[in-house]
């Protein structure tokens, strides 16, 4: 398997690294992007949700006042059931925010069933609970968002992570291609000029012929020979 993916040039080195830093910065920005998408509502939804604490209280002052509140049910079960609210019943989001939401809707019941039974003593003294479970809606609401924040961060910073380790890398890999190649090249050198050294010992060892001389008498011009001829011994003089 290492074989497959082992590069030996340079180009097929900065190719590879390339498409890796492409797909990783692809990443990024497919992750920010959807990110983005599930966040645009958050901040509409987080509104909604602090208007719910204001319409309860004004309908808390109204009820002291002996004014009629009725006219004020729909506008608050409007906010109430709005579509950025029902994004969080979601299977995404946190089982702490679908829970906190549907304990408003509960308590939501219960008060609208003290206005409409002409009990609005019962909706005033349970007035601040049901300001408080609005609260708490309000503050999962919030470290949800803060939570894809801190997500969005950490996958940006992974990724750059990721890019700067895979540069690094092909360079490092580059650097040792080079330096391979450069020493296989040297080396190449050496073994030339060490084969040239021991050819040039073997023909320097060679002993050389010498030209042999003509004996006396074998000369044509009739010149005497450089080399006299060989006297007769005694034992060869006629007798």
């Amino acid at each position: 398997m290492g074989k497959r993916f082992r590069v030996h040039s340079v180009s097929s080195a900065i190719g590879r690294a390339m498409v890796l830093i492409l797909f990783m910065a692809s990443l990024i920005a497919l992750v920010a992007m959807v990110t983005l998408f599930y966040s645009v509502p958050d901040a509409k939804a987080i509104n909604l949700s602090g208007s719910l604490r204001m319409q309860a209280y004004r309908m808390a002052y109204e009820i002291e006042r002996g004014d009629s509140v009725l006219g004020r049910l729909s506008q608050f079960e409007e906010t109430l059931h709005a579509e950025e609210l029902q994004e969080t019943q979601r299977w995404i989001t946190p089982a702490s925010l679908r829970r906190t939401y549907g304990e408003v809707l509960g308590q939501w019941q219960v008060m609208r069933q003290h206005i409409e039974d002409r009990t609005p003593r019962r909706y005033t003294d349970n007035t601040e609970q049901f300001v408080a479970a609005i609260d708490n809606f309000v503050n999962q609401m919030q470290y949800h968002v803060e939570f894809k924040v801190r997500m969005l961060a950490l996958a940006e910073g992974l990724g750059l992570l990721a890019i700067i380790t895979i540069a690094c890398g092909a360079e490092a890999y580059m650097a040792s291609i080079i330096a391979s190649r450069s020493y296989s090249l040297f080396s190449g050198k050496q073994y030339s000029k060490l084969i040239c050294a021991r050819r040039r010992e073997l023909f320097a060892r060679r002993p050389t012929r010498r030209p042999s001389l003509p004996r006396s008498g074998s000369r044509k011009d009739g010149g005497v020979s450089a080399i006299p001829a060989k006297a007769k011994t005694p034992s060869q003089a006629p007798q």
